[in-house]
């Protein structure tokens, strides 16, 4: 994900374990790197893109538990998001590219040139699994902000309810609970645009877009949608999923 990454823990008691709840937050969080970022020729996902085409190869339960979510949210929005949008040969339909069998931890894709790319769910659905950890260690109340992108914040800041949390992109503010708060920006600078499943072209609206949900992943979903969707599209899908949009 190359980001940095920043956590707060207010705790009112002694602990003595709170470095070790540290470690395995970034050992959560290299695991993940290791399994999705594709720009990684070592990655595992790199593997799958090079050797997947015609034949099924096994990979990691989290991977195929990973590739199962995106191909359910590409279900749930219509096919707005999309990880098979970078393909080589112009595939606009997830559901034709490849397939997992959970029950085997394989996938294999239908034609060659077939790409998955996670970079625009991964920070989420990691952040995700950090947040499981912190409830597992009865954490009550604490914040984490991967890349100022992707915040969560869980239970109460200690001057009041909820955390208040300004925007960097935007500059609006909004007040989490038990939330998560999602930007996405497409403006001139962004390296890879958001690119439209429908049509193959890039989506030239400038503006950045932030979601809250009780889900990151969701919220990583949501805030490229967000960009693509007609308003009536994306008035179901946010009904689906309790998100709210909140655009600059």
């Amino acid at each position: 994900m190359h980001t940095r990454v920043d956590i707060v823990f207010c705790i009112d008691t002694v602990r003595n374990d709170l470095v070790e709840i540290a470690s395995e937050i970034e050992r959560e969080i290299a695991k993940y790197e290791n399994i999705a970022n594709r720009f990684n020729p070592e990655s595992e996902l790199s593997y799958v893109n090079e050797n997947a085409f015609g034949k099924a190869i096994a990979i990691s339960p989290e991977l195929c538990e990973i590739l199962a979510d995106c191909r359910q949210y590409n279900s749930e929005t219509f096919g707005y998001f999309d990880i098979t949008v970078n393909s080589q040969n112009g595939c606009k339909e997830n559901t034709n590219a490849f397939i997992i069998q959970p029950e085997s931890n394989t996938i294999e894709f239908f034609r060659a040139g077939i790409v998955l790319d996670l970079s625009g769910f991964i920070k989420g659905y990691t952040l995700g699994k950090v947040v499981q950890i912190i409830k597992n260690k009865d954490i009550e109340n604490a914040l984490i902000n991967i890349g100022n992108s992707s915040v969560y914040a869980k239970g109460n800041h200690p001057h009041g309810t909820g955390w208040k949390i300004r925007i960097p992109a935007t500059g609006l503010e909004c007040t989490l609970l038990n939330e998560c708060l999602t930007t996405s920006g497409n403006d001139e600078a962004t390296k890879y645009p958001i690119i439209n499943p429908k049509n193959g072209k890039i989506e030239r609206v400038k503006q950045a877009v932030s979601v809250i949900t009780k889900s990151p992943a969701v919220g990583e979903v949501l805030s490229k949608v967000a960009f693509l969707a007609s308003e009536f599209e994306l008035n179901r899908i946010l009904k689906k999923f309790d998100g709210e949009i909140i655009k600059s």
